[in-house]
């Protein structure tokens, strides 16, 4: 049974069910829920035949093993006897071996047959008296000869005169299909009847005996042009497949045919334009009328990915037959699919106007296509519109079949420092504004009011991981405790590990920090250095750890503030300067003051959902291990300074040896640092209790403001 079915109904691997057929019940029958491929492309293929009901289970021997088993596959019939009972005569119609050359035939045969592994074995004989194994199934319409075997007896094309099953000549009834069989689970049969030679008998199978008759109860007519078809597959004769496919339009094997003659076609060279130009007609008219311009389109695709010379001129072609078949699509949508793929021509060639055209008129059809912003994007960097590009990239990377390129397409934009000198992660707010995962607060921290709820701590950090799912409510929650208290006392850092994902946001201070407090991978909560909360959760967990995060700011009295921590930072030509400022009572050895850099807005998509991440330590400023304090009580002052591009490309060398490291390529490098958007994070802290007596962000001082 198909896994979806079987998880519907709650049948678990080998659970029995009762099957139920109008007047039969088939009680306790094993059920193995795994993947079917096959019913489902059975399903997609004959949904009209199937009143488009899916099929979703195949009925093993073994259900029907009380039964004597009468099978009409011809006739569309299964009768189910009483074991033992004698088999129903065959009605009045032919006993003869089809009209053909040679030696009439027996029409009927019975024999034992052989179960091994997940097959019946039955033995045949081919030419030469070459033992054949043969396996029964009704799976499959072609009777099937391994190819190395038919090469073997001489016939690479299964043209063969003779293969026995008892005194029945199974090559009189149906073409044989040459086919690998090497591939198939062992044993490895040599040949697998099919349904087209079923169909000509009525099988009697006794399950308990292990015997089978085969009788013949219809005419068979043999396909004389399906077996033309195999041989000159076999023999990659392009232009008998050619005439195949003209003198029969219809066959059940064109849409194959056509397939075959379209690869041959591509394959030889000097490449015939003219052929080609047939192969691709015969192949859109080898389809239902309904799928053939999706079929085009798919085969554009793959053009257009290949490195053939001629593949724009080629791919063009085959849009305009897709463009002809399009009115009788099932679906409106692939008329836009052609328009996108017609831009995304012109835009490979260089005529950028006629690529507009195309897009503009796909996205107007497909407004979130991710290929269609994505090409869009392209053509907007090419054209000198960076903004556009990137909101394009940007609606690009919000599907589920995010392409790699759009990711590719806004790591590129986010590190160009001219683009990034107008453009700033705060208009990416803006944009992505109800687009991706987010949190706000109902509520603010108001420090002014009548009976504020002072916060008991002033360090809340938070080591997390993109590529961890479960670390999208800490996160949010993170960010939704910073948009609740603002620009107050609190202050706010978010490390990044490696752990247990790579993370290219990660940073010296992240594994400095990590190393302190013994973290190895996230979610943790670390608040003034000391509780720790350390729940993770999707989306829906994000509320009530929000709740926590500000209880464990707000719980308790305030403590006594003998710190306090005061400066300023700014941007003095390339660099970051700034001034702390510790004013405080005797202190011990111990203590230590810690100043990072942190970003108030880093872009990066993961596994997590968040796109911009809050507060993210992007370098340490001060030692690993602090700042030592004068013991002394009164003013102590820090001088602190960075260049952002020395910060970045440090940053830089960082993701490289991760990537060294772990053998990976993130899609994504977030190194650039954006100086207006820089904070310094002062902390004090007890090296030994680990407790943090005071903290400050000092935001950097740029005088640039937002892009609108």
């Amino acid at each position: 049974m198909h896994e979806r079915t079987a998880k519907l109904l709650g049948i678990a691997h080998s659970s029995p069910a009762d099957l139920q057929f109008d007047d039969l019940t088939l009680a306790k029958v094993p059920v193995i829920p795994t993947g079917l491929r096959s019913l489902e492309e059975l399903t997609a293929d004959h949904a009209e035949e199937l009143a488009d009901i899916p099929a979703v289970a195949i009925l093993g021997l073994p259900a029907l093993a009380d039964f004597t088993v009468e099978l009409e596959v011809g006739n569309g019939v299964l009768r189910l006897l009483p074991a033992g009972q004698p088999p129903i005569p065959a009605a009045d119609g032919p006993r003869h071996a089809p009209d053909t050359p040679g030696d009439q035939d027996a029409t009927t045969w019975s024999t034992r047959y052989k179960t091994e592994g997940a097959g019946y074995w039955l033995a045949g004989v081919g030419p030469e008296d070459f033992a054949l194994r043969v396996r029964l199934v009704t799976s499959g319409w072609d009777t099937v000869i391994d190819s190395t075997v038919a090469d073997l007896l001489g016939s690479p094309g299964g043209d063969l005169e003779r293969v026995l099953l008892g005194g029945i000549n199974a090559a009189r009834y149906v073409a044989l299909r040459p086919e690998d069989l090497s591939g198939t689970p062992e044993p490895h049969p040599d040949l697998i009847l099919g349904t087209n030679l079923l169909s000509t008998f009525r099988l009697t199978i006794e399950p308990t005996a292990e015997t089978i008759r085969f009788e013949q109860i219809r005419e068979p007519r043999f396909p004389v042009e399906e077996r033309a078809y195999f041989v000159a597959r076999a023999d990659e004769d392009a232009g008998a497949i050619e005439s195949f496919l003209n003198d029969h339009p219809s066959s059940r094997l064109a849409s194959e045919a056509g397939t075959v003659l379209l690869s041959l076609r591509l394959d030889e060279y000097p490449p015939d334009p003219g052929a080609i130009s047939r192969a691709v007609r015969l192949r859109a008219q080898s389809v239902k009328a309904d799928r053939s311009a999706r079929t085009m389109v798919e085969f554009a695709d793959e053009l257009l990915a290949g490195r053939r010379e001629d593949r724009h001129a080629l791919s063009r072609d085959v849009l305009l037959v897709a463009k002809e078949a399009a009115p009788q699509a099932l679906n409106a949508r692939v008329a836009h699919e052609i328009q996108a793929r017609l831009g995304l021509i012109a835009l490979q060639q260089g005529d950028l106007k006629q690529a507009r055209r195309h897009l503009l008129s796909a996205a107007f059809g497909m407004p979130r296509d991710p290929l269609v912003s994505l090409w869009l994007g392209e053509l907007y960097e090419r054209t000198g519109k960076p903004a556009r590009a990137w909101s394009r990239y940007l609606q690009a990377t919000l599907g589920d079949d995010a392409p790699p390129e759009a990711f590719e397409g806004l790591n590129r934009l986010n590190r160009d420092p001219t683009f990034r000198a107008s453009f700033t992660m705060a208009d990416a707010q803006q944009l992505l504004e109800g687009r991706t995962a987010e949190f706000h607060p109902p509520d603010r921290y108001d420090a002014r009011s009548a009976s504020p709820d002072s916060p008991s701590v002033s360090l809340v950090e938070f080591f997390t991981c993109v590529d961890q799912a479960q670390t999208l409510a800490p996160e949010l929650a993170f960010g939704g405790l910073l948009e609740f208290f603002g620009s107050s006392q609190v202050a706010f850092i978010e490390y990044h590990l490696p752990a247990p994902e790579p993370d290219p946001l990660v940073s010296a201070p992240s594994a400095s920090r990590a190393a302190f407090y013994g973290i190895e991978s996230g979610p943790v909560v670390c608040f003034d250095g000391g509780r720790m909360v350390t729940d993770g959760g999707d989306g829906s967990a994000t509320e009530g750890l929000y709740l926590a995060y500000k209880a464990a700011c707000l719980a308790g009295p305030e403590p006594a503030r003998d710190w306090r921590l005061d400066g300023y930072a700014r941007i003095s030509g390339e660099e970051i300067t700034g001034r702390i400022e510790l004013l405080g009572p005797q202190a011990s050895d111990a203590l230590r003051l810690h100043v990072v850099l942190c970003e108030q807005m880093v872009m990066l998509s993961g596994a997590n959902g968040v796109v911009l991440h809050r507060q993210v330590a992007r370098s340490a400023l001060s030692p690993e291990d602090g700042y030592r304090v004068s013991t002394e009580p009164g003013r102590r002052v820090f001088e602190v300074r960075c260049n952002p591009a020395h910060v970045a490309a440090a940053l830089e060398r960082t993701v490289t040896a991760l990537e060294t490291e772990r053998s990976i390529q993130f899609r994504m490098r977030p190194t650039y640092v954006d100086p207006g958007l820089c904070t310094i994070v002062a902390f004090l802290q007890d090296a030994n209790s680990r407790q943090v007596l005071a903290g400050r962000a000092l935001p950097v001082a740029t005088g640039r403001e937002p892009q609108p």
